[in-house]
């Protein structure tokens, strides 16, 4: 794929979440034999390319620490990271609480960056969001949803905290851009990230998310 489209993506991503059972069932060290052999594919292919570690979910600083520890360092131009809240109707400046579940426990991942030298790359953000939909009675924590207005209030309110406190961040993509109608028996997880996250309705129209953001980002 880095052979036939040069110069096409912006960066290689190598998994998604691989310290979460969902997305990865082996172990840590088959994973760093995944990203060497990514990186170096990728850059036999287009040796200009963006590696990217992974997307790991949450601002899971001591997962990073582990794969400099393992020697990851060489495999890899920037930090991806998914900066999801354990409590998910959180807005984006709620003070850290020393734990990955927080927007603003970026800086530790940043840190761990530091401590191993690595300060010329950067951290991409590949997806963070806020879900709009209904809270049923003892939902847990990280499946709150906000209403569509505190959605679109604090997408802008991420993106502005973010531009103001952290210049080592490259890119923040929103996740998703479009909801899916997907059967009420599906896993509630399922629904949520295919509902709730869109930034236009399963229709096509778009949520108040989607103009909040155009405006922010066209000044129209």
């Amino acid at each position: 794929m880095a052979t036939r489209y040069p110069d096409r993506n912006a960066a290689y991503e190598i998994w998604n979440a691989p310290h979460n059972t969902s997305f990865w069932k082996g172990t840590m060290a088959q994973y760093m034999a995944v990203l060497r052999a990514g990186h170096d594919g990728v850059k036999a292919g287009d040796s200009g390319a963006t590696v990217l570690l992974a997307g790991v979910m949450y601002n899971d600083d001591a997962w990073v620490r582990d794969v400099y520890a393992r020697g990851g360092k060489p495999y890899f131009d920037g930090v991806a990271t998914h900066p999801y809240q354990g409590d998910g109707a959180l807005p984006p400046e709620q003070a850290d609480n020393a734990g990955r579940y927080r927007f603003t426990h970026l800086p530790a991942v940043r840190q761990v960056m530091l401590d191993y030298g690595d300060a010329g790359k950067r951290i991409w953000i590949t997806e963070f969001g806020w879900s709009a939909h209904a809270n049923r009675d003892g939902i847990p924590s990280w499946a709150r949803g906000v209403s569509e207005s505190t959605q679109a209030d604090f997408a802008v309110r991420g993106i502005k905290y973010a531009a103001q406190n952290w210049p080592y961040l490259a890119v923040m993509i929103w996740f998703k851009e479009r909801s899916w109608n997907v059967p009420s028996n599906d896993p509630e997880w399922f629904r949520i990230h295919t509902e709730g996250y869109g930034l236009l309705r399963a229709d096509g129209s778009g949520r108040p998310v989607y103009t909040a953001l155009r405006r922010l980002l066209t000044q129209s």
